[in-house]
């Protein structure tokens, strides 16, 4: 495999057919769905019932604004689910689009969007399947500690704090074993995943036949598919630090001035995360673009057979 080639042939594919942008773009859309809120709490006195003055202040205004807040997450909740269907339907379409382009077939939005909803349900089982369980587990550790933490701090009992200091003390370490261990697991997953997103659309290939032809061809192809990652990786990198700087200057004069005139300020700093998010999906489809061909490279002899 010619890597060099590799990336050169999907620089340009990326440039001179822009409708991939547009997918890009939509997939990165949907995966930037977050949503911050914070409370700044004030008070002094006594520093041993501090949590229990939290806890009462949260408890207030969950309960003065309980039908805002369920009306807020549901409608959170509903444009998460749109965005969600949405990205998954301009990753699937990328891959095909990208496919057909180095077959020399002609593609469209239409034929990006049909191909992306035919296969958008099947991509997405492939990550429950592949990232649902370590998700959940995860999850379920975060809370309990936080939940003992919080417990135990908002008591005015020392030992009780004492112990909440103490399991504060062991979540931490827990979750950086943790992160030590899952990092490597969670760069063989997601490698996995985007072999099997392309076993779906590709090969028409059912979800768990997807898994297993994705992990397959790591085995068969691992030193490939490592450099491929590696070279990713690097581009990412160079990538990331363009992004930043771009960020910086588009960003950073606009959230400064939040802080002096609001509604300028998010005038401005709307277009400009927009912008971000539009250079973000340029990246999201040289991403796809660029895997795309490397499968079609490490299965050739499969599809050739096909």
């Amino acid at each position: 495999m010619d890597y060099i080639k590799l990336l050169e042939r999907s620089a340009k594919m990326i440039w001179e057919h822009k409708i991939l942008w547009l997918f890009g773009f939509l997939t990165a859309l949907g995966g930037c769905g977050g949503y911050n809120s914070s409370f700044q709490f004030t008070g002094g006195g006594d520093s041993d019932r501090a949590g229990e003055r939290i806890v009462e202040q949260v408890e207030s205004v969950v309960e003065q604004y309980l039908p805002l807040i369920i009306i807020g997450a549901l409608i959170l909740l509903f444009f998460a689910i749109i965005f969600l269907v949405i990205a998954y339907v301009a990753r699937g379409g990328l891959i095909a689009m990208a496919d057909a382009i180095d077959s020399a077939r002609p593609v469209s939005l239409p034929h990006g969007v049909v191909a992306g909803g035919r296969y958008a349900l099947r991509l997405f089982f492939i990550d429950l399947v592949l990232f649902g369980p370590f998700v959940l587990v995860l999850s379920v550790l975060v809370a309990a500690v936080v939940l003992l933490v919080v417990a135990a701090t908002g008591s005015s009992s020392q030992p009780l704090q004492a112990a909440g200091a103490v399991v504060a003390c062991l979540g931490f370490a827990v979750v950086a074993v943790l992160l030590v261990v899952l990092i490597p697991v969670g760069i063989f997953l997601s490698v996995l995943r985007l072999l099997a997103h392309r076993h779906a659309v590709l090969s028409q290939a059912p979800v768990f036949d997807s898994i297993r032809l994705g992990y397959s061809l790591i085995r068969r192809r691992f030193a490939d598919v490592a450099i491929v990652w590696l070279m990713r990786l690097v581009v990412g990198i160079i990538i990331t630090f363009v992004l930043f700087v771009v960020g910086l200057l588009v960003l950073g004069i606009p959230t400064a001035l939040l802080f002096f005139n609001v509604i300028l300020g998010a005038v401005l700093l709307a277009p400009g995360l927009l912008l971000m998010v539009f250079l973000s999906g340029i990246v999201e489809a040289f991403t796809s673009v660029l895997w795309t061909l490397a499968f079609r490279e490490l299965t050739a002899p499969l599809h050739d057979a096909g």
